[in-house]
C-alpha cells in the first residue's frame, strides 16, 4: 500500500462517519418536519410526490456532501496548521 492510499484511507472513516451523522440528521428533521404532509400527498397524489421524494433525494445528497466536504475541508486546515 502507497503512501498516498494509506492517507487516503485514513479520511475514510471519519469522513464516514461524519456523513452518517448528517444523513441522520438530515432525514430525523424531514421526517419530524415534513412527515404528515408527505404521507398525505403519498395517498392522494402520487405522481406529485414521487417527483417531491426524488427532488428531496436529490438535495439530500447535494446539500449533505457540501456540508461533509466544508468539514472535512476545515479539518485538513486545522490539521496542516498544527505542524
Amino acid at each position: 500500500m502507497t503512501p498516498k492510499q494509506k492517507s487516503e484511507l485514513r479520511w475514510f472513516l471519519p469522513e464516514t462517519l461524519v456523513y452518517a451523522v448528517l444523513v441522520a440528521a438530515f432525514c430525523f428533521g424531514v421526517f419530524k418536519l415534513l412527515g404528515h404532509p408527505l404521507t398525505t400527498m403519498s395517498k392522494q397524489h402520487k405522481v406529485e410526490y414521487a417527483f417531491l421524494a426524488l427532488g428531496l433525494m436529490i438535495f439530500q445528497g447535494y446539500v449533505l456532501e457540501r456540508l461533509t466536504h466544508a468539514l472535512i475541508s476545515i479539518f485538513h486546515r486545522e490539521k496542516k496548521a498544527a505542524r
